[in-house]
């Protein structure tokens, strides 16, 4: 056992070339495509408690952006949780967190 961490898990290391950032974006969007999908087809149903799908999806997106995942929170606007399955929200974060293209 490491006692130096305390027996934390170490943060995952940080991508070393511009090629291994941009397939890791790959990588996140398709999850947040997936979750996307998965809010718009079935969300509704599957998550009985109010909001239970938007602290999901809100998880997830901190997980992979930080804290610009908790723009996923702007879901639980609509309280009837009929609307918020047609705007992919995981998705437009993604997108606005590409990593920017180097020549």
């Amino acid at each position: 056992m490491d006692r130096g961490t305390g027996g934390a898990a170490e943060a995952a290391p940080k991508p070393s070339s511009p090629q291994e950032e941009t397939t890791m974006w790959h990588a996140k969007l398709a999850v947040c495509v997936v979750y996307d999908i998965f809010d718009f087809s079935v969300g509704r149903l599957l998550f009985p408690i109010p909001f239970f799908g938007e602290i999901v999806g809100c998880g997830i997106c901190c997980m992979l952006f930080g804290k610009a995942g908790l723009a996923y929170g702007l879901e639980a606007i609509d309280i009837t949780e009929q609307l918020d399955g047609f705007i992919p929200t995981a998705t437009i974060i993604a997108i606005a967190n590409r990593p920017a293209e180097t020549a």
